[in-house]
């Protein structure tokens, strides 16, 4: 076997990836429990991106293991984070290459697409130490690897830029897309990056939709990427991040401990819960080291579990803060990592996201004045728990249509007193009559596609049937003709004149019912052996003989859409029959036609 060249990502190989591990960590905090601590005040955490667990944390990570991190007891709110085959998922190297594009990025205009040099990822990531930067630079091609492939399954989890509001849907994506780019491959201004000789192939990164828009736009570009990879614990950088997205402009915030562990995220397991209560103190002191917080304080008065944790700020941090950063609407409703479970998805029942999108959608269809009732949205919701979004969508119609007093009462009593069952019914009714009309329009439309498809078809027949000898376009018409008087079922004169009225079109359909073409008809030969009549025949020079070659192998290859390459085989073949199989001091016109059919049967014969 030849030498493997070290950078041929394609070089076949064969890998024993081994048994997948499956690991299950019970991580459930209920939902009904954090509403009764909040005295049934509804906790809003605004969690797009930054706060997503988008790189591991676990230094172990093994190969094969998917990780899903669920944010509800009932599973229908997860992200799942799938390595490829063999390969781990993304962790802390990973996640500070990412930032560092994202900085690239930013310098070069906020471009989708971009393309980048190793040496300018190690620029960005702010390592000086030479012997650092070597071992960085060998393991920067195979972090961009895994960024690319490493697949990422948002379920109910995704906010959309767009929509303005969580996608209720499940999106399967990847962080970015790489072209590796040689130094023989560059082209136009991909060239300038190889005027230094030391680099041997560049990246040409595109950042897949949903990160480009949540993360992006969202995320890391609103902090210093600077600050973010100095920090030299992706515990102390997750804190940071979500402490600061947290407290808006706030000098003080309080929160449970369980909270902070869960989102960064660590293990709650009550084993461990004591060591990441003190990872989470280690990084706390560093981001107090580096004046990034004024103060920090653990409270623990029972129970890890029970435990709190406050972080002060003073003046300072908010002059440094972006305030673009908390534009972002309050999408997700008690939303935490309630446990990890590395193990494969089942599909499990959405739930109605309570969210402004919906409560837009509802004001929609009720009268203008109900989005004046300050009391309105509060009873919409209370609605959608009880009757589902549907029925209040139908309540909110009717109510539009047949309200005169009091919005909100007839609203109500729409739902409690079932008075839209027979609105709904006319609905139902509207909307099974225009899937009948959409249904009657696909047939239209499936039959004006295949009458367009039947008569493109005919036109390409008849191209080919002009392309005939004249010989061969005399025969086809007598048994076209023949079959058509067979079908009118008698020969009259009118029945003729109708033939000759349409003639090219009916022998298009007759070549397409008898699959002329397609069946090799036309390549028929009568015998193997031909005699040739001498008497009163006139034989063909060599000349005229390479002429009639010429011309009638071209006319057969337009007939059968052949290529270069196939048009030379053919003239090979025509050449191996006549030199074989006939005596060139007697060749006719009409042999020539006969080799150069038989010539594309045996091509023909040779493809099967």
């Amino acid at each position: 076997m030849g030498k493997k060249n070290k950078n041929d990502w394609m070089y076949p190989q064969v890998i024993d990836n081994g048994e997948v591990e499956i690991i299950e960590e019970f991580l459930e905090l209920p939902e009904e429990k954090i509403l009764a601590e909040a005295g049934n005040k509804l906790i809003r955490f605004d969690m797009n991106m930054i706060e997503y667990p988008l790189f591991s944390k676990n230094r172990k990570r093994k190969p094969n293991q998917v990780v899903i991190y669920y944010f509800n007891q009932r599973k229908d709110k997860y992200i799942e984070v799938r390595p490829t085959s063999g390969d781990s998922i993304p962790g802390e190297l990973e996640e500070r290459i990412f930032i560092a594009l994202t900085k690239i990025m930013r310098d070069k205009k906020y471009g989708i697409e971009f393309i980048v040099s190793a040496s300018e990822i190690l620029d960005n990531l702010n390592v000086e130490n030479r012997g650092t930067r070597q071992t960085l630079l060998k393991q920067i091609k195979g972090s961009i690897a895994r960024l690319s492939q490493t697949s990422y399954t948002f379920k109910n989890t995704l906010y959309s830029n767009t929509e303005g509001s969580i996608v209720e849907d499940t999106i399967l994506t990847n962080i970015m897309n790489v072209r590796i780019i040689t130094k023989t491959k560059a082209k136009g201004g991909e060239t300038e990056y190889f005027r230094d000789g030391r680099i041997s192939e560049i990246y040409k990164i595109s950042l897949s939709q949903p990160f480009y828009n949540n993360i992006v736009r969202k995320g890391y570009l609103v902090y210093n990427s600077e600050l973010l990879l100095e920090m030299g614990s992706p515990i102390t950088r997750a804190i940071y991040l979500l402490i600061n997205k947290w407290r808006f402009n706030r000098l003080h915030i309080k929160e449970k401990l369980e909270v902070l562990i869960k989102r960064i995220p660590l293990s709650f397991d009550k084993k461990v819960i004591s060591r990441s209560a003190s990872i989470i103190e280690k990084s706390c002191k560093d981001l107090k080291e580096k004046g990034l917080i004024e103060n920090f304080n653990i409270i623990k008065e029972g129970t890890w579990e029970t435990a709190e944790i406050e972080f002060f700020f003073n003046e300072e941090h908010n002059l440094i803060k972006q305030d673009n950063f908390f534009q972002d609407r309050n999408q997700f409703n008690n939303l935490m990592i309630s446990f990890t479970e590395e193990k494969n998805i089942e599909e499990n029942s959405e739930k109605l996201e309570e969210t402004e999108r919906v409560l837009d959608e509802i004001f929609s269809l009720l009268p203008e004045k109900a989005k004046t009732l300050k009391t309105m949205p509060k009873t919409i919701m209370d609605m959608i728990k009880i009757y589902g979004l549907e029925k209040v969508k139908l309540a909110a119609n009717y109510t539009k249509q047949n309200s005169t007093l009091s919005i909100r009462t007839y609203f109500i009593n729409s739902l409690e007193k079932d008075w839209i069952a027979d609105f709904k019914f006319q609905e139902k009714k509207k909307q099974q009559q225009s899937l009948k009309f959409q249904m009657l329009q696909e047939e239209i439309d499936k039959e004006k596609e295949s009458v367009e498809k039947e008569q493109q078809e005919l036109d390409e027949l008849k191209i080919k049937y002009r392309n005939l000898s004249e010989k061969e376009k005399k025969k086809i018409e007598q048994d076209a003709l023949k079959d058509y008087l067979l079908e009118a079922g008698n020969e009259s004169s009118t029945v003729k004149r109708a033939f000759t009225l349409g003639k090219l079109s009916i022998i298009a359909k007759y070549l397409d019912k008898i699959k002329y073409f397609t069946d090799l008809n036309i390549l028929e030969i009568v015998e193997d052996k031909i005699e040739v009549v001498i008497d009163n025949k006139k034989y063909l020079s060599q000349d005229e003989i390479r002429n009639e070659i010429r011309t009638k192998s071209m006319n057969y290859s337009n007939i059968f859409f052949f290529g270069v390459e196939e048009e030379t085989t053919l003239l090979l073949e025509v050449g191996r029959i006549l030199f074989n199989q006939y005596d060139q001091a007697k060749i006719q016109s009409e042999d020539i036609d006969v080799i150069v059919r038989r010539a594309i049967q045996e091509l023909k014969k040779e493809k099967k």
